[in-house]
């Protein structure tokens, strides 16, 4: 609540700083103007902008893959998925901002937050004009997150996930992609604490990845099954 209303006081002030956000394994930061995000980074992997794109469905494994091998100092992902044609750069640009947001998003999900407030106008990277009001998006990430903390708490060391009913309905879920992956991996691990202890992802986006397939109806989780 603290941090939401830190959030909220520089977005109606229309400040103009950098939040400097040291979760202890990495570091994330928000560059602010005029009260406006325009910019989110972060040195974890799973914020990456290959990683987040996977994780949305937007490219498969084999193109991210593909794409990260061609990355260097001088040539960046976006670059190579322009040149071998898997975006465009209006697709590109749409990337970026769901990039910065779902940065911005992951910031409400963590237990603890060592913030540091740099005020003035610092220049980002990149500037990035997202499709709401920072406080509209504020809203929103405070509202996700508060469903992913009740599903959380609703786990324990007996909750087991399987594919819901009706699975193989959806299009979506197929080899490559992150959805079909994840489920294949609950396939050997149903356990929710053996599928986070197998998951290449921070504990945080494993656990978000499983809220949202389950909100999805892609999985099911429970602690105890109806007989067959």
């Amino acid at each position: 609540n603290t941090y939401i209303s830190l959030l909220i006081g520089l977005s109606r002030q229309h400040f103009d700083c950098v939040v400097s956000i040291d979760l202890g394994n990495a570091v994330k930061r928000l560059f602010f103007r005029g009260g406006e995000l325009v910019f989110a980074g972060s040195n974890l992997i799973d914020d990456r902008l290959g990683e987040v794109i996977y994780r949305e469905g937007l490219i498969t494994l084999d193109q991210l893959t593909e794409a990260a091998v061609e990355v260097n100092r001088t040539t960046k992902f976006g670059k190579v998925l322009i040149e071998n044609q898997v975006f465009s750069c209006g697709q590109l640009w749409d990337a970026l901002k769901l990039q910065v947001t779902k940065i911005f998003q992951s910031t409400f999900l963590q237990d603890y937050l060592y913030i540091q407030i740099d005020a003035g106008d610092h220049t980002p990277p990149t500037l990035v004009s997202l499709d709401q009001p920072t406080d509209e998006l504020i809203d929103d990430c405070a509202g996700y997150a508060a469903m992913v903390w009740q599903f959380r708490h609703r786990m324990d060391a007996k909750t087991q996930l399987r594919r819901a009913d009706g699975y193989e309905s959806n299009t979506k879920a197929v080899e490559g992609t992150f959805m079909g992956d994840t489920v294949e991996l609950v396939a050997h691990h149903a356990n929710i604490a053996d599928f986070l202890r197998h998951s290449k992802l921070t504990e945080v986006n494993s656990l978000c990845a499983i809220f949202d397939l389950v909100h999805h109806h892609v999985l099911d989780a429970r602690s105890r099954w109806p007989p067959s």
